[in-house]
């Protein structure tokens, strides 16, 4: 994965409000996808303490490759101009070392035939953490116990055509640990895309074990789908080491992927809000 970008705002206002405009490319390889996309954005955001939120108009064309039996790969070109909006809050203790407190993130999206998009389609995406301190006094030691939902839907009759950012992939660090990197997905020939439906969640529960280092135990249940009937979540559960680092924890998980029968190593850093 390579990505490349450059982006220019305004000074904060009195009340919060600023304008920003950017581009980014970016290029991935993964699980028989290839993808290069260009974006081009600009929008108005709003912060005030502990709320942001930012309205914006942005150009997305892509190119995709997808492995095909026989060794062949298949192209494909995207194009959609879409308007969005995002709304986020935090109600922490510290954003590096949270331990109460909650987080809520939601995106809405879409784009119109014709107007810059091959297809037509709406776009919802929410996630929420919520952190519980134990003080210890009962059968679990003390610590901090983590929740985590997050649930997406691309309203359209296809998901051909849209480019991939717009759709959902799920697995790995972050997400559902024990299976690989964006491997819950849809196939489609030999490759794993993106599909219109994610639903998954975590429970996680953290203890001290000496001084910056913690350890932790956790299981996480997710999939994507194309459609709500289809989905039969995939359950990944194990153990992990954090060091509370200056900069945030940092992370080292084993897990063990129920649907995969296989245990896997996930490194990662910080919480992803």
């Amino acid at each position: 994965r390579g990505r490349a970008f450059a982006t220019v705002r305004t000074p904060q206002a009195a009340d919060g409000s600023f304008w920003q405009a950017g581009l980014r490319s970016e290029r991935l390889d993964t699980l028989g996808e290839f993808t290069r996309t260009h974006t081009v954005y600009a929008g108005q955001g709003l912060r005030r303490e502990n709320t942001e939120s930012f309205v914006s108009l942005q150009y997305q064309t892509e190119y995709a490759q997808l492995d095909q039996s026989g060794g062949e790969r298949t192209t494909d070109h995207r194009d959609a101009l879409t308007l969005g909006w995002a709304w986020r809050r935090r109600e922490l203790d510290s954003r590096v070392a949270p331990r109460r407190g909650w987080t809520f993130s939601s995106q809405v999206s879409g784009s119109v035939r014709g107007i810059g998009s091959a297809p037509t389609f709406g776009r919802l995406y929410a996630r929420t953490m919520r952190f519980w301190p134990v003080a210890g006094d009962g059968w679990l030691p003390r610590g901090v116990l983590i929740g985590l939902a997050e649930s997406g839907w691309v309203i359209t009759g296809s998901r051909l055509d849209i480019p991939s950012q717009n759709l959902f992939r799920a697995g790995g660090a972050q997400s559902v640990r024990g299976y690989r990197y964006l491997s819950l997905g849809l196939r489609e020939g030999e490759a794993i895309v993106g599909g219109r439906v994610l639903a998954l969640g975590s429970l996680e529960y953290q203890f001290p074990v000496q001084g910056a280092w913690w350890g932790a135990t956790f299981v996480d249940a997710g999939k994507v789908v194309d459609t709500p009937a289809q989905w039969r979540p995939a359950v990944g559960y194990g153990v992990g080491v954090r060091w509370r680092s200056p900069i945030g924890p940092v992370n080292l998980d084993v897990a063990w992927a129920d649907r995969d029968r296989r245990l896997r190593a996930h490194f990662s850093v910080g919480y992803s809000f």
